[in-house]
């Protein structure tokens, strides 16, 4: 297996939210501020903090058709 390094990142979670989060936040101050804000602009909605700490991903899946 292969082990890549990156820079860390943070991502903004609702509960509550229709979408997935896509926006990485390069600082976890920048992060929280936007989940203020977020907050702010829909009461009564959770906005959570989420550092990303590692990630897994398959990218030499080959498919063989045997006819």
């Amino acid at each position: 297996m292969t082990c890549n390094s990156k820079k860390e990142f943070w991502i903004i979670w609702s509960p509550e939210a229709m979408d997935n989060p896509s926006f990485r936040h390069d600082n976890q101050e920048k992060a929280m501020q936007e989940a203020k804000r977020l907050a702010q602009s829909n009461p009564g909605q959770e906005f959570i903090v989420l550092l990303a700490i590692t990630g897994f991903k398959v990218d030499n899946l080959t498919e063989t058709i045997y006819q």
